[in-house]
Formats: structure tokens, C-alpha cells, sequence
């Protein structure tokens, strides 16, 4: 017995040590590298970083998505220009587009969870309207996908069913004017995670006010009554839009590893020379006697070394050599390759969306929704002269493209008409459809140049106005079976996998043949397939 008591004793006298012992645990082992806990700022942060990353970089821009719209294109290992991509990728990008959304998500849920810190609406609407632009990037890449019950894992939704893109669009404006309405100076902080604007809410609101542009303008084709609604809105001042270069939504990278613009972090990190301006916008540039050729490309021969050769008007045609866009093999010691702006600098940019969008956007739909020409035409100048002094920024010849521009407004490919003639470029949109007023393919073909780099945008608008148009990739394996270049990218295996009779009663429901091909919603060229 005496022996029991004493076991009895050693034993509770270690359990009460090991309560000791352990006291602060907790605190001792919680890794200060991984927090279970950040502010919304943070995860914000982390959002727009990753976007730039996964949508603006080699592998979801200059192999495929700016070779479809005629831009950028491979050179060499010419696969994806070629229609052949790789199943990773796809599955990479449908799983980033769904991840940064939830994270998003949750943005707005912490700012939710603490009422009284200092995040409130503002960095709630900032959310929802970044969310809104990665929607609109989702829904055009794919056309129906998971939207009304997606991100609801939590919920015991681990199969969404898919929404067809007119639902996903009118829901998406809904969200823009609730998140336009939410900002004020009430609203609480944003924080040092906001990389578009520094916390300056009103400029949030402004990018808000500009999407809703950008929907108007994809849907004015579909449902004109919609895009009316929204542009008289903003021409009567509810909805504010972008009124210079320095209310743009664009991401500045800081130049140090491993924060590299991902255009150069390809090139000068990666080792990777892969890329070349594409056929299609050097010609257009060369034909319109483009100056700021000299900031978007480097003269052929010269391939990443600018050389000595002079600034000079008009270029001869040996200057600077497009690559065919999708070709079997590529032209690597030929081909121009992209611009010291744009590829070259540590610290480079990724727009999300620039002020010269806005410009021509609100020329578009003035011309086409109003017909009011005096209007079209000063958004269309203001637009060239934005997207001249982005150019102008170039290191190399930036000054002189700046000098330049008073002479290539005055072409008379340039130069605005205000007649409604089509014989200037007899341009017929879509394959037995109406011509085109010149004025209004002055407006496409300097939107279109405008967005260099914009994959995810350039190639919307190529598949909206159908300039430029761009033919099947010559190297792949559909010559001959359709007239255009891809109008989608095919759905990912792993969705197949996952949610395979969901994605099955979505392809179904959806024009689609041989993955690249069937309109989005919005797509109403005639005669395309």
C-alpha cells in the first residue's frame, strides 16, 4: 500500500512538472515566418503581387494570349503559339484565377471580423473590385465557370455548378456599383499592401468606375440597352473613370529578387530569350509610320543590343521583322524582340488597366452608342496622346517618339475624318458583315497598340471588333478547319477530374469544337468559327 501511495505520488508530481514545463508552449512554437493571422492588408498585397505573376508573365501572356491577338509571339520552342499547350499550365491558371479569389474572399471576411480595427469598407470594396477584375479576366478566358457557387468549399460546395457568361456579367456589375458606392473617407484604411494606389481610396474608386467602362464596352455588341445604361452613367458623373496617367491600375515591381517585373525576370533572370514581336503589330506600326515602333521593339539585327542605329521616320522595311504568329519554327536572330520599356527594366510595369484604355473605350462608345462624332474624336486623341507619353518614358529613344507625334497625327491613316467613310480601310468586321466607319478602326487599331502587354484585354478586343484579324496559327494542327485564331482556351483536366459533370453540362451548353474554338457571350462577329 505504502508502495502504491509513493507510485502515486511520483506520478501526479510529474504530471503537475509537465503542466509547468509546458507552460508557454504555445508561444514558444509559434513559427513568427508563418502567421496563422494577418491583416487584410497583407493578404491584399499578396493578391495583386500574385496576379501580376500569374496573368501578366511568359506563361499566361507572351506565349499564347498575345500571340492569339497578334502582338507578342514565340521565336523558338513555339508550342503554345502553336495551339499545343501544356496541361499544367491550363490547370495553373484556372487554380490561380480560383485561389486569388478566395483570397479575396477572405480579405473582405477579416475586415469583417474586427470592427473596430482600422480596416473597414474601403478595403472591402478595394477586394471586391480587384475581384471583379479577375472575374472578368476568368470568364473571357473560358466563357462559363464557376461563379455563383464558387469559393463556398467552407460551405460543403466542393462541385460549383458552372454560369453562363451573361449571368456571370450582370452579376459583376451589381458588384462594381456596391463596391463603388462602399468607398469614402469614412471607410477606414487600406493599408501598405495596396501596391495600385498607395491607400488612396478615391483612386480604388476611380478603377472601379473603369471596369464598369470596360463591361460596357465588351457587352455593347449583346445587350446595347445594358452598355447604354452604364455610359450614361458615367457620362452624367455617378461613376467616375480614369482621367490621366496617374490614376492607372499598375503594378510597379521594386527591381530586387525576387521581385522582378516578370518580363525581364524571364529574360535577364531565367535565361530566357524565347519571345519576339509579333508579324502582325510590327507591319501595322511599319505601315502607319509609327514612331513609337522604336519603344515597343528593338531594330531586328541588333536582337537584346540596341546598337548605335538612329531614330528615324519613315522605317525601312528591314528594320524591324515581326515573327509569324504561331509558325512551325521561329525566326530567332531575325525577329525584333520587345522594347527596353517594356522587357528590359528590373523595375518594368505590368498594367492591369491604363488611362489610354478609357480614352478609347469612351471614343468607341460615343461613336457607336451616340453618334456623337465631336466627342469620339477628342477621346480618341487623348488617347493617342496617353499612350504616347507612356512611350515617350522609353530610356533609349523616348524623346524623340515625343517629337515625333505632332507628324504622325497629321497622317492621314491617323488623322480623324468625322465623315463616316469606310474607304479608307474598307474593313469588314467579322466574315460577311457591315464595313467599319474609318473613324471607329482608327479607335481599335490604337486601343489594340495601346495595350501592349496587356494579353488577357489585347485579345478580348481582337474577338470584340475582330481587328486585327487574326488567322489560325499557321504551325498547328487546325489549318483549314476555322477562320480565326483561337476564340477560348480549353478547360483544364484537372476540372475534368474534379467536377467533370459539371464542366460536361457547361461544354454542352456552349458552342464548343476543338477546345479553341466557340464565341464567348459577347462575340458577335458574323460569319467566325
Amino acid at each position: 500500500m505504502k508502495k502504491l501511495t509513493y507510485l502515486i505520488a511520483i506520478l501526479l508530481a510529474g504530471i503537475f512538472m509537465l503542466s509547468s514545463c509546458t507552460k508557454g508552449w504555445e508561444e514558444l512554437n509559434r513559427d513568427p515566418n508563418n502567421p496563422t493571422e494577418v491583416p487584410p492588408t497583407t493578404v491584399l498585397g499578396h493578391v495583386i503581387r500574385a496576379t501580376g505573376d500569374a496573368f501578366f508573365d511568359e506563361w499566361q501572356g507572351m506565349n499564347n494570349l498575345l500571340s492569339y491577338a497578334g502582338v507578342v509571339t514565340k521565336i523558338q520552342y513555339t508550342d503554345e503559339a502553336r495551339l499545343n499547350e501544356r496541361e499544367s499550365v491550363i490547370n495553373a491558371a484556372w487554380t490561380n484565377y480560383y485561389t486569388l479569389l478566395e483570397d479575396l474572399k477572405k480579405v473582405q471576411e477579416l475586415a469583417d471580423a474586427n470592427p473596430n480595427d482600422v480596416y473597414a469598407d474601403n478595403i472591402k470594396a478595394a477586394a471586391k473590385t480587384f475581384s471583379v477584375f479577375l472575374w472578368i479576366m476568368a470568364t473571357d478566358q473560358w466563357g462559363y465557370i464557376p461563379f455563383s457557387q464558387a469559393l463556398q468549399a467552407e460551405n460543403g460546395i466542393t462541385n460549383p455548378e458552372y454560369d453562363d457568361q451573361q449571368s456571370i456579367y450582370m452579376a459583376l456589375i451589381d458588384s462594381l456599383k456596391d463596391a463603388y458606392n462602399m468607398f469614402g473617407p469614412q471607410g477606414g484604411e487600406i493599408g501598405n499592401g495596396d501596391f495600385l494606389y498607395g491607400g488612396d481610396w478615391t483612386l480604388w474608386q476611380k478603377f472601379a468606375g473603369s471596369l464598369l467602362l470596360r463591361i460596357a464596352t465588351r457587352i455593347s455588341y449583346v445587350d446595347q440597352t445594358t452598355a447604354q445604361s452604364i455610359f450614361n452613367d458615367i457620362k452624367n458623373g455617378t461613376y467616375e473613370v480614369f482621367t490621366s496617367r496617374a490614376e492607372e491600375a499598375v503594378l510597379q515591381w521594386p527591381g530586387e529578387s525576387p521581385y522582378y517585373e516578370p518580363w525581364y525576370n524571364n529574360y535577364a533572370i531565367a535565361g530566357r530569350d524565347d519571345h519576339g514581336v509579333a508579324k502582325t503589330f510590327i507591319d501595322t506600326l511599319k505601315s502607319w509610320q509609327d514612331p513609337r515602333i522604336w519603344a515597343y521593339a528593338i531594330p531586328s539585327e541588333f536582337g537584346y543590343n540596341y546598337g548605335v542605329v538612329a531614330f528615324h521616320m519613315p522605317v525601312e522595311d528591314t528594320l524591324f521583322v515581326g515573327q509569324v504568329e504561331g509558325a512551325a519554327t521561329g525566326d530567332v536572330a531575325g525577329t525584333s524582340r520587345m522594347g527596353y520599356l517594356y522587357r528590359l527594366m528590373p523595375n518594368g510595369y505590368t498594367w492591369f488597366m491604363r488611362y489610354a484604355e478609357v480614352e478609347f473605350d469612351l471614343a468607341d462608345l460615343y461613336y457607336r452608342l451616340d453618334n456623337d462624332l465631336v466627342n469620339a474624336q477628342a477621346h480618341y486623341e487623348a488617347g493617342i496622346d496617353a499612350a504616347f507619353e507612356e512611350t515617350a518614358e522609353d530610356p533609349v529613344y523616348g524623346s524623340d517618339i515625343a517629337n515625333a507625334k505632332a507628324a504622325y497625327l497629321a497622317l492621314p491613316q491617323v488623322a480623324w475624318e468625322g465623315d463616316g467613310s469606310t474607304d479608307d480601310f474598307n474593313f469588314e468586321r467579322g466574315d460577311n458583315g457591315n464595313l467599319v466607319p474609318d473613324d471607329l478602326v482608327r479607335i481599335w487599331v490604337q486601343r489594340w497598340i495601346a495595350l501592349y502587354k496587356q494579353g488577357q484585354e489585347e485579345w478580348a478586343l481582337m474577338r470584340l471588333t475582330d481587328y486585327p484579324k487574326m488567322p489560325v496559327p499557321p504551325g498547328s494542327q487546325y489549318v483549314g478547319l476555322h477562320n480565326r485564331s483561337p476564340q477560348r482556351y480549353p478547360y483544364p483536366v484537372d476540372e475534368e477530374n474534379l467536377n467533370g459533370a459539371n464542366l460536361e453540362a457547361a461544354k454542352g451548353a456552349q458552342p464548343i469544337t476543338d477546345d479553341f474554338w466557340g464565341a464567348m457571350w459577347w462575340d458577335t462577329r458574323p460569319g467566325i468559327n
